[in-house]
């Protein structure tokens, strides 16, 4: 077994601080690298960075106190590093760390293609898995379809590997209350980028449906949001504002459905917080998670930015009716795969297998219900 794992990000988040645990219960030691511990902005909107029961914790300001760092590491270590290009002193901890020649997996999620931009960056990333592919054992891909699409831009060389944020076990309600309404629930910053707008045009098609929607988080376009709420779906829209992140769980775990509309997310970790509580999810062809809705068997994948793909989603939701015990249990089981202890063990078993390892089938894709 890898005996030291090194985790290098910009910050501490439970997106990654869930796995470093598990991989540590595992016997193996594990550091955490980081430039602070927690961003204000994070603070602020209920993230935690969870416990971190037997990981070794850094914050390095410097470039010089990365390098340094590095050196200090077993020449064995395996080094878990955020992103492929621009990301702060992550950056510098990557060259350090090909320079030595030690093994490193970078962990990357689904690119961005919006705009002007993303008619670059095909390009641009070219370049960089170019630049890294004999150089890093491997490359982590997270979100739907990342893997082929990293596939179709770098050197056949290049290792990757499917992967996911792993998140914590099923959430424990304090109370089982039973729905008596079909409860949708929306979490996330209220920013353009994630859509509400649509999502709220979408349900004002289902006026004659028994059903409400739940709205964890703020953001500048809340004002805006709550008049096109009340205009198109008045008394149907509770605005909650922040939660600290285990009442906004507690929220998904109590819903019918969780609905993820964004024009673009990198993964949407919510996604796998209902999934894992066993509460069906519907998502944006954009979303990184988008692949694991698919594989559950639950909820939907609709075309980013198509509102009668999405209202289509709903209505089969909605005919579905309230969700039952025997249902959420059976996507709780599946999605078992998608929790830090699963995503400890899928990782242990990457950085054993050095060759291609094509035959590691990620834990979400083992088992179905």
């Amino acid at each position: 077994m890898t005996g030291c794992i090194v985790f290098w990000q910009r910050m501490l988040t439970p997106h990654m601080t869930e796995v470093a645990r598990e991989v540590a219960r595992f016997g193996v030691e594990v550091h955490f690298v980081v430039e602070e511990s927690l961003s204000e902005e994070r603070r602020a909107m209920g993230w935690t960075t969870g416990k971190l029961d037997g990981v070794c914790t850094h914050v390095v300001k410097t470039p010089a106190e990365v390098r340094n760092l590095v050196d200090l590491f077993p020449a064995e270590a395996v080094h878990i590093t955020q992103g492929v290009r621009s990301n702060g002193l992550v950056a510098v901890a990557q060259r350090r760390i090909m320079k030595l020649g030690h093994r490193q997996y970078p962990i990357m999620e689904k690119v961005d293609l919006r705009g002007w931009a993303g008619r670059i960056k095909p390009l641009v990333y070219a370049v960089r898995f170019w630049v890294i592919a004999r150089r890093v054992e491997g490359l982590l891909a997270i979100g739907a379809d990342t893997a082929e699409w990293i596939a179709r831009h770098a050197p056949r060389e290049l290792r990757i590997l499917p992967f996911a944020y792993f998140l914590k076990n099923r959430h424990e309600l304090s109370a089982v209350q039973k729905n008596t309404v079909f409860r949708f629930v929306f979490v996330g910053s209220l920013i353009p980028r994630k859509r509400m707008d649509l999502l709220i045009e979408a349900l004002s098609r289902f006026t004659n449906q028994n059903w409400t929607l739940e709205i964890v988080g703020d953001g500048p376009e809340q004002a805006r949001l709550e008049q096109q709420a009340a205009a198109m779906i008045p008394a149907r829209t509770t605005f909650l504002g922040r939660r600290s992140m285990d009442e906004a769980v507690a929220r998904i775990a109590a819903a019918d459905c969780l609905v993820l509309p964004s024009d673009q997310d990198g993964w949407g970790a919510v996604v796998s917080e209902a999934q894992i509580n066993g509460t069906p999810a519907i998502c944006s062809s954009e979303c990184g998670s988008a692949g694991t809705v698919r594989k559950s068997g639950f909820g939907a994948v609709f075309t980013a930015g198509d509102v009668d793909d999405l209202r289509n989603a709903l209505s089969a939701i909605l005919d579905q009716g309230l969700l039952d015990a025997l249902r959420r249990d059976t996507l709780a089981d599946w999605a078992r795969g998608l929790t830090a202890e699963a995503g400890a063990r899928y990782l242990l078993e990457i950085l054993e297998i050095k060759g291609r390892a094509d035959h590691i089938r990620p834990p979400w894709e083992r088992a179905r219900p």
